[in-house]
C-alpha cells in the first residue's frame, strides 16, 4: 500500500488500564493516525472498547488507521496488561 505524504501532528499518550481512556477529538485536518503501544489492549473508534473490539498486541509494529476529523479513539486493557498506547495524528 502506498501512503500519500503525511505530516505528524498531535500525539496522545493514552493510559492502558482497567478504565477506558479516550483521545481528544482529532483535528480538522486529521485523516489518519499511527498507533503503537507497550501493552495488549482493545481499541474502539468513536465508541467504548470492550473485550470483543479490535485487539492491539503489545510491542507490535505501528499500525495506521484511517479516521475522520473530530473522531476519537478509545482504549482499554486486555486482561491484566497495562501500559501506554501512543496515538499520533497524521495530516496531509
Amino acid at each position: 500500500m502506498i501512503f500519500p505524504k503525511l505530516i505528524t501532528g498531535a500525539n496522545h499518550a493514552l493510559t492502558v488500564g482497567a478504565s477506558v481512556s479516550t483521545t481528544p477529538a482529532f483535528g480538522a485536518q486529521t485523516y489518519a493516525v499511527r498507533i503503537v503501544g507497550n501493552a495488549a489492549c482493545h481499541i474502539e473508534y468513536n465508541g467504548t472498547p470492550s473485550s470483543t473490539t479490535a485487539l492491539v498486541a503489545a510491542n507490535a509494529p505501528a499500525e495506521y488507521l484511517g479516521v475522520n476529523p473530530g473522531a476519537t479513539l478509545s482504549v482499554i486493557q486486555d486482561g491484566a496488561s497495562a501500559g501506554i498506547l501512543h496515538v499520533t495524528e497524521l495530516t496531509r
